[in-house]
């Protein structure tokens, strides 16, 4: 847990998260956060977080600002929203380098809900194989490039910016018209099948042939991905 206005020079790192059970907090009434509750903008990386459950954020439940970089978050699952991960309020969290995946939740959003103000920035992360869409944006401004994205769902009132990723499947109200306008006029976006080694057994890295090697962009990412691979074009692609 993370209440005390921790900053980025407070690490945790290295570690497995697992079997966690969500509280409940004062203004809330329900359990929040399975694996880590966040409430201040520490750095995360190097962690597997699974198999933890809540009401909300089976894995993490974040309303700050934290970073997060080259996490596992899988097999954690909730009532509510965002099995994986679930943002809300206000706060500019980053995600870099991490699989979120086989995550489940009641509502939609099981890998990843955004709900109601936060900014959220995505990058170089894979959200694929989560009951109930991959993510959910509510209400909110998140911007999403060199990402891999199963199924997206967008609700609510929010503006978002999607470059250099793929997604295959959007689900969306009305108001937003057509996404397939909106996001062909984004840079960079492919909806192809990505190809990955094997999915069944957990393995998101890329296949030497996939569709999605060679259309990120290096502004603004990560030089390698989770596994260390170059990116966005590895050499022998």
């Amino acid at each position: 847990t993370f209440e005390n206005g921790e900053d980025t020079t407070a690490v945790l790192s290295g570690f497995t998260i697992s079997n966690g059970l969500g509280e409940e907090w004062p203004n809330w009434e329900v359990e929040q956060g399975g694996g880590i509750h966040c409430g201040a903008s520490p750095k995360l990386k190097n962690l597997i977080i699974e198999n933890n459950t809540s009401y909300n954020g089976g894995g993490l439940w974040i309303n700050s600002s934290p970073l997060l970089i080259n996490l596992i978050i899988r097999d954690n699952s909730c009532e509510g929203g965002g099995g994986g991960i679930w943002m809300v309020s206000t706060g500019s969290p980053v995600i870099i380098n991490t699989l979120i995946i086989n995550n489940s939740s009641i509502t939609p959003g099981g890998g990843l809900y955004v709900y109601s103000g936060p900014n959220p920035y995505l990058i170089n992360t894979t959200l694929f194989g989560n009951q109930g869409d991959d993510i959910l944006i509510n209400n909110s401004l998140t911007n999403i490039t060199n990402c891999l994205i199963g199924s997206l769902r967008l609700g609510g009132d929010q503006s978002f910016s999607i470059q250099y990723s793929c997604v295959i499947d959007v689900d969306t109200t009305s108001y937003l018209g057509s996404f397939d306008a909106i996001y062909n006029t984004m840079l960079g976006n492919i909806d192809s099948d990505p190809l990955f080694v094997d999915a069944s057994g957990d393995d998101y890295s890329l296949l030497d042939y996939s569709p999605a090697i060679g259309t990120g962009t290096t502004t603004g990412a990560p030089s390698t991905d989770i596994n260390g691979t170059a990116r966005p074009t590895p050499s022998g692609s």
